[in-house]
This record gives C-alpha cells, structure tokens and sequence, in this order.
C-alpha cells in the first residue's frame, strides 16, 4: 500500500508541475502582444506542494524569477481571506489536500484589456478543457493604475487531471470586480 500511495503522489506531482509550467506558458503567449509591462505571478502553494513548486519554479522559470512570487498561504493563515478567488478555489480542498492557485497581474489601457482578458479567456478555456492547464476562475479584478488600469486573475489547480475537486463556477462568462468607484462606462461590460 505504501509503494502505490507514493507512486500515486508521484504521478500527482508530475501532472501538477506540469499543469503549472503550461499555464504559465499559455499566460506568456496569450499576453505577448498586448501588455504594456511584462505580467507578474504569484503561485500561492500549502505546505503539501510548496517544495515541489519551487522545484519546478527554479528549473524550469528561472529566467522569470523578478516577476514570479511562490506564497506558502499555511505560514500565513490570513492570507485566503484577502483574495476571493484563491479562497473559492481553496474551500472546496479537504484539510491536508494540495493546493495551487496561479495569480495573474497585468496592466494596459480598456481596450488592450478587453483584448487581453477575451484571449487568456479562450487559450485557458480550451486548454483547461484539453487537461493542460489549470482552471481559470471566471472573475477578475481591476484597479486604475496610471494611465490605464491593472488587471488580476486567478487559476486553480483542479479538475480531472488532478483528481481535485473544482469550485463551482459563479459565472460562465468572465466578469471583474471593479476596486474604483470611478471607473468608465466600458468596464460595465461582461466579457
């Protein structure tokens, strides 16, 4: 039993790392043409797949390493409840289960992000669809920044090729939470 539980592990971590390492890579070019600044991630892992992550992070990502953050959310407690979308995508985990959660941030003006947001909407829909990537939660929220605004997404590691348990989704088209009271008629808009 103890050889099948760690064979198990094992398959679970190598299909994790690699979900990750596809949805960071689906994030890139999905955003090669339309940001302003290069997006930052912040992978936000528990105690059960910290190491692994950064692992893979360091191998694999290095090149990456001043716009990619790994976040232990078991040394900070308090942390889930800052970020609705992390926190809907680790409520439904059993305590001790894996998480990993992939925020993306990213900047442009309303007409980039439209664009920007339709295509990580699309690559991650059919990816997610296909096992490749993690899920993307169909919520986002966006603050003025400069001239334009900046953007936050999240992913979740769930579904059927890990063997976790998905949020159910709140939306099934992508909506944002505005943080500014005085944001333009287009952010009305549903994409």
């Amino acid at each position: 039993e103890g050889a099948s539980s760690a064979s198990i592990q094992e398959h679970f971590w190598e299909r994790a790392t690699t979900l990750l390492s596809s949805s960071l890579c689906t994030a890139e070019w999905s955003l090669r043409d339309a940001r302003r600044e290069p997006p930052q991630y912040v992978v936000y892992a528990n105690d059960r797949t910290c190491g692994q992550a950064s692992a893979m992070l360091l191998k694999q990502f290095s090149d990456q390493s001043a716009r990619l953050k790994l976040v232990n959310i078991d040394m900070d407690s308090n942390l889930w409840l800052r970020t609705s979308d992390m926190s809907s995508c680790t409520d439904v985990r059993q305590i001790g289960e894996p998480i990993l959660v992939l925020e993306i941030s990213f900047t442009g003006l309303d007409h980039e992000l439209v664009d920007s947001v339709a295509r990580l909407d699309e690559a991650f829909n059919s990816s997610y669809m296909s096992g490749t990537t993690f899920l993307l939660m169909k919520q986002g929220h966006m603050q003025p920044q400069g001239e334009g605004f900046a953007v936050t997404i999240h992913l979740c590691a769930c579904g059927p090729a890990l063997g976790l348990t998905c949020p159910l989704a709140r939306h099934s088209e992508f909506r944002f939470v505005w943080t500014s009271e005085h944001i333009g008629s287009f952010f009305g808009q549903t994409l």
